[in-house]
């Protein structure tokens, strides 16, 4: 039985969530954002078909509790369920290794990246190199993506990284650092539940607020920069400007952790 808490009371204002859509994006595929949309993650990989996943997280949300809850809610829908819980922050071969030794043994039809950047970009790299017959060594250095990789649900739990509207993926080869960047990348589904970053201490809260803001500053600076972006990484860095305090400060103001994820998303989005 999971021991993760979400028996906090949201805010009347702060209770809706909804499904982001657009050209590109076909249902079930999308963006769902809100407090609690962790518990639709199993119906959402239900609608994948989803028969076998793996689930990549780290020590911290095994802690937390949360880890044992996203593989509850998958199994509810029947789906079989591994869990690799110990993705290291800035991740190294290594642990893409270990994960890329699970993936060679069993099926799996479903990646689940919980946690902050580094289990995602694991979560990302593990898909690619299930699928592409190449090791996660090979696919960092050589950058070649010729197949589609098994399909992922990312579930973000900082304010920062935006890895899960991101096409690149960032992973460790001693102390070199190494980026994929493909459109293969993005997952199916992200469920982006403010919730997941209330037990982010100060210190994370502000150093990966840094982080999304410096993704939106970015874009707006670029010499590709446009319109249809700026308007995202405007909104981005309002959101940012306006909540990064709060939220560092109260990690249990539940109105500047919605909006700072939302900021976080629509950062990298730019």
């Amino acid at each position: 039985m999971s021991t993760a808490n979400l028996n906090y009371e949201v805010p009347a204002n702060l209770q809706r969530d909804f499904v982001f859509q657009t050209a590109g994006i076909l249902p079930p595929n999308g963006l769902i954002f809100g407090y609690k949309t962790i518990r639709k993650l199993g119906e959402v990989a239900a609608k994948m078909g989803a028969k076998q996943a793996l689930l990549i997280t780290d020590e911290i949300m095994v802690q937390l509790g949360y880890a044992d809850l996203a593989k509850e809610l998958l199994e509810k829908e029947k789906i079989k369920v591994e869990v690799y819980g110990k993705v290291e922050p800035e991740p190294h071969l290594e642990t893409a290794d270990a994960l890329y030794e699970m993936v060679k043994k069993t099926s799996f039809d479903l990646v689940v990246g919980l946690g902050g950047g580094s289990p995602m970009d694991m979560a990302k790299l593990t898909s690619l190199a299930a699928t592409n017959n190449q090791t996660p060594r090979q696919l960092l250095v050589d950058k070649v993506v010729n197949k589609a990789p098994l399909k992922k649900i990312l579930l973000p739990t900082t304010s920062g990284t935006g890895s899960e509207v991101s096409m690149f993926l960032v992973a460790s080869i001693g102390k070199d650092k190494y980026a994929i960047p493909t459109v293969y990348n993005y997952p199916e589904a992200a469920i982006i539940d403010p919730g997941l970053t209330l037990s982010l201490p100060p210190r994370g809260t502000a150093s990966t607020g840094i982080d999304a803001l410096s993704h939106a500053v970015d874009s707006l600076m670029h010499k590709l920069a446009n319109p249809l972006y700026d308007s995202l990484g405007l909104v981005g860095i309002e959101l940012v400007g306006k909540y990064l305090r709060r939220a560092t400060f109260n990690g249990q103001d539940l109105e500047a952790r919605y909006y700072m994820s939302m900021g976080a998303t629509l950062c990298m989005w730019a």
